[in-house]
């Protein structure tokens, strides 16, 4: 069994500005923590209709300054610093879960994280003291860095790479290669065709 599993929470966190501003459709892209110097700074992007709600984020419930604001085609891009302690940002970090996404719809928060399974239940009770939780939910995650391919496969790919089987125009046709790796054309074309496959698989199982 994986030892990590991710988290998806939807809470409302009363001392937040995301409990004071209307906003919707609006995403954290990334954060960074400063715990020592007492904030953390996060960049969303916001859907360009509310731009009278990016106004008032000077002046909300734990922004401690606005940085910048860049207007986009459809959205508003707003990089600031919020407040360490208390914050939900800040409470993930310090129990070193994974960050994957964070959406914010009306005053609801959308936190989706990897963690501990072993710690999952100590996280979201310490949420709960933050915040009011409408529900948690757990699904396995499956870590797999790189496809499984097999030492031909990669050989195969190796060389239809150096060769420049895989360049428009080619640079070496599928005999050439065979003969190169001592193969016949259909075992080449065949494994090398396991190995695409493979790694598109594996592309679109994370990307798809």
């Amino acid at each position: 069994m994986n030892p990590l599993v991710k988290v998806r929470v939807s809470l409302i966190h009363d001392d937040c500005w995301t409990s004071e501003l209307n906003m919707y459709k609006t995403f954290t892209i990334n954060y960074s923590v400063y715990p020592n110097k007492g904030y953390l700074r996060s960049r969303i992007i916001v859907p360009k209709e509310l731009k009278e709600e990016v106004q008032k984020m000077k002046e909300a419930k734990g922004i401690l300054k606005v940085e910048h604001v860049q207007e986009m085609d459809k959205y508003i891009l707003v990089d600031f610093l919020n407040r360490y302690n208390n914050s939900i940002a800040g409470y993930l970090y310090d129990n070193e879960v994974m960050f994957i996404s964070n959406k914010i719809e009306g005053s609801r928060e959308i936190w989706e994280f990897i963690a501990p399974r072993s710690r999952v239940r100590e996280i979201i009770e310490g949420l709960k003291g933050l915040s009011k939780v409408e529900y948690a939910e757990k699904s396995e995650v499956k870590i797999n860095f790189l496809p499984n391919l097999t030492e031909t496969q990669l050989k195969i790919l190796s060389y239809a790479l150096k060769y420049g089987y895989l360049d428009y125009p080619r640079r070496a046709n599928a005999d050439d290669i065979a003969d190169k790796l001592g193969l016949s054309k259909i075992t080449f074309l065949y494994h090398l065709r396991l190995a695409e496959r493979k790694l598109i698989e594996h592309y679109l199982s994370f990307n798809g």
